[in-house]
């Protein structure tokens, strides 16, 4: 039995003894930090409310630990023989006889309906920070919710934003915290710790290969908040390539085809011209108007030269044949290129005005079959468009 009451005892030495390192460790993470009363000649009643009010909101804040002790700047200047406002040199004796390394210190006057207070922030060794403050001069109790604003609007532009730590578990995930659209931590292996700004905030995890998921959380000054963010579906590799419907296909096919049509129109085109200008060079060479106007009215130069009518002093029939010849290639040449020119041109225009880009039952194709029928006295040339 006593043996039970000693373990008991020491189980609760060892419990105290924990609560007891734990609240030394929170002391030991805080800083000490003075408010020494505002001074003021014009608005003594408004001055010390706003001093109990930065107390408060020093209190209110982990990272401070208000030092204890009432002094006032008024009587700090008049016992070091200080200048009002004081300097630096005044400062740090008026630090060393509070026993502070940081203080909050300032002054306040009146103007017209309102009071305005310039505010400092002494830290031993670091620059000093200030802000001022103007408001209604009814506000005199501090504790008034106008006035705590105040305070801690002041308290913050003079130590920087009250914060918190967020802990984010992301399950296996690696990848990044974005908090308000701005980069703020990397997590490894699903798990990210970061700190905050006091209020609410939209975090979101981005990782690769996943869609990002966000959530919005609450930031408390001196508290830890955790935030479990799961990795939304993974994000397929054949999504990155975009589908190739069918219908466009199509489309892709028909319109390619009224553009190679008119091209190919054209090149036919350019053909029958060449051969327009080959049957004119014949028709006007020196040789073949010689044996051609020596001629009587009527007779066909080609027709004779076949028969070998000779003219003199011109070309022999049958270098006349052999033009007339060439000649006539060409001639049915011309009318089969711009046979072809037309018929390919304007399959290429129906195709590219009746283009809808709507799917096709089956890819259409374009055949051209010219053909030949030698007929008395003429050539004749059937062209067929296969769609």
């Amino acid at each position: 039995m006593r043996c039970v009451v000693v373990r008991s005892l020491l189980c609760l030495l060892a419990l105290f003894g924990g609560l007891t390192a734990s609240r030394a460790a929170d002391a030991q993470t805080k800083k000490k930090v003075q408010v020494v009363a505002i001074m003021s000649d014009d608005a003594y009643e408004q001055a010390q409310a706003l001093t109990i009010a930065l107390k408060s909101a020093v209190e209110k804040d982990a990272r401070w630990e208000l030092q204890s002790g009432d002094f006032s700047l008024e009587v700090m200047v008049t016992a070091l023989n200080c200048a009002a406002p004081p300097d630096a040199s005044c400062l740090g004796k008026i630090a060393t006889k509070i026993g502070t390394e940081r203080f909050v210190w300032g002054s306040m006057k009146k103007e017209g309906g309102n009071v305005v207070a310039k505010l400092r922030f002494w830290d031993q060794g670091n620059p000093g920070t200030e802000t001022a403050l103007k408001y209604s001069s009814n506000l005199n109790d501090a504790a008034d919710d106008k006035l705590v604003d105040v305070a801690r609007g002041a308290l913050k532009e003079l130590v920087g934003a009250p914060v918190g730590t967020l802990v984010v578990q992301a399950g296996k995930t690696d990848g990044e915290i974005w908090v308000g659209g701005r980069r703020a931590a990397k997590v490894r292996d699903g798990r990210a710790r970061l700190t905050l700004p006091e209020g609410e905030h939209e975090v979101e995890l981005r990782a690769s290969g996943y869609h990002p998921v966000s959530s919005t959380v609450t930031i408390a000054s001196g508290e830890q908040a955790d935030l479990t963010l799961e990795p939304a579906s993974r994000i397929a590799e054949s999504a990155d390539v975009p589908a190739v419907d069918s219908s466009s296909e199509s489309a892709i096919s028909q319109r390619t085809l009224g553009w190679v049509g008119i091209g190919v129109g054209g090149a036919f085109a350019a053909g029958g011209v060449f051969s327009m200008l080959r049957v004119a060079a014949i028709s006007e060479d020196p040789a073949f108007e010689a044996y051609r106007n020596r001629l009587r009215a009527g007779q066909d130069a080609c027709a004779e030269a076949d028969r070998g009518t000779r003219v003199p002093g011109a070309a022999s029939p049958g270098e006349i044949a052999d033009k007339c010849s060439t000649a006539q290639t060409f001639e049915v040449l011309q009318y089969v290129f711009f046979g072809l020119a037309a018929a390919s041109a304007g399959t290429g225009a129906v195709l590219l005005l009746t283009d809808s880009g709507k799917p096709r039952r089956e890819q259409q194709a374009i055949h051209l079959r010219p053909s030949f029928r030698p007929t008395a006295g003429s050539t004749r040339l059937d062209l067929t468009v296969i769609f």
